[in-house]
């Protein structure tokens, strides 16, 4: 088993520091698999407190020796983990995650190659989608931020925005925060679904007296604060600024979701596969 330390560590960042490790690590047997090929788990995010972690559980040797160099296949991987259940073609990878043709058709094949995704080319174009077979994501989502300290607070707002907004579907964080690069000046990004549009006003003036409430309060040890930055939108707002290309779907690409729904999946089949808005919205209703 190779793990990072308690910061976040990038794969492409420790990919020579994993080499050796797993060299050195005792070999596991896939057991059910047609070739036994020996099997490695790789520890993306580390929580030390509770042990909850992203694991890639990946063939060895890995065939290419450099194989987590390459930014494009860190940036596929990250958004796939965060949204497990879906598919895309190559050609929404390549613009969710802003790489070229070439190397996001690459990263594709490499994370093929090691198992971590599956590709349906059955159709007319390539279809990823992650092997969950081989990924293990925590059961609690807020174990997905990268960054330990941010874990409490993330949670304390998500109970209580359940708790006391009006029709509240689904949460997810975004920004800084999600990608494990904020410090202690960064805002968390907090983007909220409604389900109901007449509800969304209120929606809006609970979430911000919530973010400042909790902006008053200590977490952790020694006791910081932490600022919020909350967006809230109804499905009906939410799938138009999905159509009009205006950064949801750089929200909902990077996000790490706290709290789903369909109502949420049915905004990324807008923002991110391209459904009709219309009719979206209307088979929600």
């Amino acid at each position: 088993m190779v793990s990072t330390s308690q910061n976040t560590t990038s794969l492409s960042e420790w990919n020579s520091m994993a080499i050796r490790a797993l060299q050195r690590c005792r070999r596991k047997s896939q057991e059910g698999g047609k070739n036994d090929l020996p099997y490695w788990t790789l520890l993306v995010y580390m929580d030390t407190e509770s042990n909850q972690s992203v694991e890639l559980h990946v063939p060895f040797p890995l065939g290419e020796e450099q194989v987590f160099r390459y930014e494009a296949m860190e940036d596929v991987l990250e958004l796939l983990i965060r949204n497990p259940f879906r598919e895309f073609t190559v050609r929404q990878l390549r613009g969710l995650t802003d790489n070229g043709s070439k190397t996001t058709t690459r990263a594709v094949d490499l994370l093929q190659q090691l198992g971590i995704v599956r590709v349906d080319e059955s159709g007319r174009s390539r279809n990823v989608s992650l092997n969950r077979e081989q990924v293990t994501i925590p059961d609690e989502p807020v174990f997905a931020l990268p960054q330990d300290e941010f874990r409490e607070p993330v949670r304390e707002f998500a109970e209580r925005a359940q708790e006391e907004v009006p029709s509240f579907s689904a949460l997810v964080v975004f920004g800084s925060v999600a990608r494990g690069e904020a410090d202690r000046q960064s805002d968390i990004d907090i983007w909220m679904l409604v389900d109901n549009d007449d509800n969304l006003l209120q929606a809006r003036r609970t979430a911000t007296d919530i973010a400042v409430d909790l902006g008053e309060q200590r977490f952790g040890e020694p006791g910081e604060r932490y600022e919020f930055e909350v967006l809230v939108e109804s499905v009906k707002s939410a799938v138009s600024h999905g159509e009009k290309d205006d950064g949801i779907d750089d929200v909902l690409g990077e996000g790490i979701v706290i709290e789903d729904s369909d109502a949420l999946e049915r905004v990324k089949d807008v923002a991110l596969g391209g459904a009709d808005a219309v009719k979206m919205i209307g088979d929600g209703q």
